[in-house]
């Protein structure tokens, strides 16, 4: 009973980060392009961005390798003749509590990069944003959660 109530409470708790975030491509090619032009960082910037986002790389790695185990578990359990259902939910539960977690860090992660710029280079990349806020895009920030695509609509017109 405390696993699902821990589990509903996470889900719970990423539904809510989801909702908080821009409705627009922050990992799409074109604006990220977009904001290198305009904005100019500093050395200390730079480095510091850098390691914000080695950080959140070896989580989702972590994470990722997980999953994978967590699945040839499942693969393991369904080649059985009297498969353990039980276990095999209690697994995919798991699963998903890892992905609701990697959203929640690539989340983090971005704002965490957004705490690095200064005021002016925040003025800008906000500007930036709320340029591009009417494309319609299949990212972990859209209404589309869950489909990880690594373009736009917009940069997939060009």
């Amino acid at each position: 009973m405390k696993k699902i109530l821990i589990s509903t409470l996470i889900i719970a708790i990423s539904v809510c980060l989801a909702q908080e975030v821009f409705a627009v491509c922050e990992q799409c090619p074109q604006i990220q392009k977009q904001i290198k032009k305009e904005v100019k960082l500093s050395k200390k910037q730079k480095l510091s961005m850098k390691k914000i986002k080695k950080d959140m790389k070896a989580q989702i790695k972590d994470n990722n390798k997980q999953i994978k185990k967590n699945q040839r578990k499942i693969d393991k359990i369904l080649k059985a003749d009297c498969p353990d259902i039980y276990g095999m939910v209690k697994i995919k539960n798991e699963n998903s509590n890892l992905k609701n977690e990697i959203l929640t860090i690539k989340k983090e992660t971005y704002a965490a990069l957004f705490d690095v710029y200064t005021s002016e280079q925040k003025y800008t990349v906000k500007r930036i944003l709320s340029e591009n806020t009417g494309l319609d895009c299949n990212c972990d920030f859209s209404n589309n959660r869950g489909k990880m695509q690594t373009k736009c609509k917009k940069c997939k017109k060009d």
